[in-house]
């Protein structure tokens, strides 16, 4: 039997002279979302709608561009030989890491693996606008980098235009630009590409070196649905809240007692959480295979049905906040936390 919401769904879509079908951050991030887009594609295509993707943070277009995906090198160029993604670098452990304003336990889905990952490498670099405890756990060299207004760069928005800016104040202490540190890296060891005197040069190499975009076509076999059909499991859709997007406002202390920053809760709408046999306020405990965390319920008739929202960003869930993955809830009601 179709669900009421799906019917609802159904309806309006049909009834829509032009819809307009709109995915965001969570699509974007999760773990089916090529199968995802596709299907959105035509469905828009079958009802004669538009889709349209909002694209995940101010500048990933701008990354797009600077060649920060795998497949991609300056000026959005498809390479004929491409990088490794995430999971290449955590399943197929390097010798050498480079990490580059990243918190290995708050910017990754999978933190526990990735420090593992970097526990096994020989060696560690990172560059750092802040100290904190798992950097120093992992990384041999610690480099100080400045932060957003401390740096001079670009932004480029939504309709591809780029937009430049200027450091507003200068980098504290020995902190410097990143693009400077990397530029003396890679001119000490004499590799090409690595003489640019200022930003400007730097972001002249990122103009893209053929007016016309390169198109990917993505085709999907089939979706491959998983099974949440035995009690308890849920998939887990991951919200990455504003104030905890980056190293730069999780450190804001003023920030963080913002709403807008999260929480440690696990989200669930009322019919889930009857089933469950859960309540407000109840303490769960979050079961993903051999990863578990502590959180309570917080009900939200927002969420979808057989799903449950976490806030990315957070210590306590950081194990167990993975988009599209599978969580078993198990009540924790009356039992003593250590």
């Amino acid at each position: 039997e179709v669900d009421s919401d799906l019917r609802l769904m159904q309806d309006l879509l049909h009834s829509a002279e032009r819809p307009l079908i709109i995915s965001g951050g969570m699509i974007e991030q999760h773990y089916s979302r090529s199968e995802i887009v596709s299907m959105l594609v035509d469905l828009a295509s079958i009802l004669g709608g538009l889709y349209l993707p909002l694209v995940d943070g101010a500048n990933s277009a701008g990354a797009w561009l600077a060649g920060a995906v795998p497949h991609r090198g300056p000026g959005g160029e498809s390479l004929e030989k491409p990088g490794g993604n995430v999971r290449d670098l955590i399943e197929k452990p390097r010798k050498l890491y480079f990490l580059l304003g990243f918190d290995p336990e708050l910017d990754c889905a999978r933190s526990r693996d990735l420090k593992m990952a970097l526990d096994s490498a020989d060696f560690v670099v990172a560059l750092s606008a802040f100290q904190s405890e798992v950097l120093d756990d992992v990384a041999d060299v610690i480099l100080p980098i400045a932060v957003y207004a401390e740096n001079e760069g670009t932004l480029v928005n939504g309709f591809g235009s780029r937009q430049y800016f200027e450091p507003a104040i200068k980098p504290v202490g020995e902190a410097r630009s990143a693009w400077k540190i990397l530029r003396k890296l890679g001119g000490d060891l004499e590799l090409p590409g690595f003489d640019a005197v200022n930003c400007r040069e730097v972001i002249g190499l990122l103009e893209p070196k053929n007016s016309k975009a390169t198109k990917e076509t993505i085709k999907v076999a089939g979706s491959q649905l998983q099974n949440k059909s035995d009690k308890g499991l849920l998939e887990v859709l991951v919200e990455v809240p504003a104030y905890a997007v980056d190293q730069l406002v999780r450190h804001a202390e003023s920030l963080q007692e913002m709403p807008q920053s999260g929480d440690d809760n696990v989200r669930l709408n009322e019919i889930v959480a009857a089933n469950l046999h859960l309540s407000e306020g109840d303490r769960v405990g979050l079961e993903m295979g051999d990863v578990r965390a502590i959180s309570h319920i917080k009900i939200d008739n927002k969420v979808a049905r057989n799903t449950c929202v976490l806030a990315a960003g957070h210590k306590a869930v950081a194990d167990v906040a993975r988009n599209g993955a599978l969580v078993r809830l198990l009540s924790m009601q009356g039992e003593t936390s250590s």
